[in-house]
This record gives C-alpha cells, structure tokens and sequence, in this order.
C-alpha cells in the first residue's frame, strides 16, 4: 500500500520547505496473523509506522540548505529510505519505495531566485553587447589607419612642383 504525507520542514538555512513524500510498503509474506495480532491489524501503518517515517523525512531534509534540498530529492529519499528500513529491522514489513516529491521553496525565495537568473541573463547579454562594440571600434581603427596611410602616401608624392604642374 502507498502512504503519502505532506511536510513543511525548516532546512538548514531557516527556510521553510513544502512537499510529500511517499512511501510503498507490504507485509512480509506470511506476516498477516503478527500484523493484525502485534501491530492492530487495517490501520497498522498509522499506528506503528507514519511517525518513524515522518522522523526520517525530518531528519533526511532538515540537514540541507534550501536550494540544495530542491535539487536533491534523490539523495534525500535514499537517507529516508536507509533509516526507515533501519528501523523496520526484524518488523513484519517490506519497502518497496520511497518517493520525495517536488520541494517548494517560499515564494520569497523563489522570486528572489527568479530574479537573479534575469539578472545573471542581462549581465551575459550586456557582455555581449560589449564585446561587439569592442570589435567594431577595432574596425573602424584599422579602416582609419589605412586611410591616413593612403594620406600620408599621397601627401608624400604632392610636391610643389607636380601642384604647380596641375595647376597649369
């Protein structure tokens, strides 16, 4: 059976994360008579497991930062799934998975984030803008320099007497 539930979790950073996680669990083969004996049988998840897998959700997120929790759903639900299967040594019950689902930052963070990924793009495209302009000045400065060296070329062979020449 699947068994989800929803957290907010402070992280590391004071930020407070919202998300469920999942987990899908069975009875050992043949452990039915102990479940419905030891552990009150329909509702044996809610009285014997739903805690220890909130603790271990707790335990697993409240070490990461907040933007580094959002990326490590994976990481995260492998110390989840190592410390709840931990504590069901020698209980009635298999794992069959765990899932973490999408960590929501606070929405304050999340424009904060926004914003800086714009900022990040209009720096990049300012750059650009520079290193083209860069480029066309250093064309213009080369186009000058051959014009003032074709100037001093010509300036060179204008001697009085070919002006007074084309003068006459």
């Amino acid at each position: 059976s699947t068994h989800s539930e929803k957290f907010q979790i402070m992280s590391a950073d004071n930020l407070s994360l919202t998300f469920s996680a999942h987990v899908v669990m069975r009875p050992k083969p043949g452990s039915i008579k102990e479940i419905v004996e030891v552990y009150g049988g329909d509702d044996w998840y809610q009285r014997n497991l739903q805690q220890p897998f909130r603790n271990a959700v707790y335990e697993a997120v409240s070490g990461f930062k907040a933007l580094d929790a959002k990326d490590k759903r994976s990481e995260i639900g492998e110390k989840v799934r190592s410390q709840f299967i931990s504590f069901l040594k020698e209980k009635p019950f298999d794992v069959q998975s765990i899932v973490v689902g999408t960590i929501n930052l606070p929405q304050s963070v999340a424009v904060a984030q926004e914003q800086k990924i714009s900022k990040e793009t209009e720096l990049e495209r300012k750059k650009f803008e520079i290193d083209i302009a860069k480029q066309e000045a250093q064309v213009r400065i080369e186009e000058a320099k051959g014009i003032a060296e074709a100037q001093r070329i010509i300036n060179a062979t204008l001697t009085p007497n070919y002006l007074q020449h084309q003068a006459i």
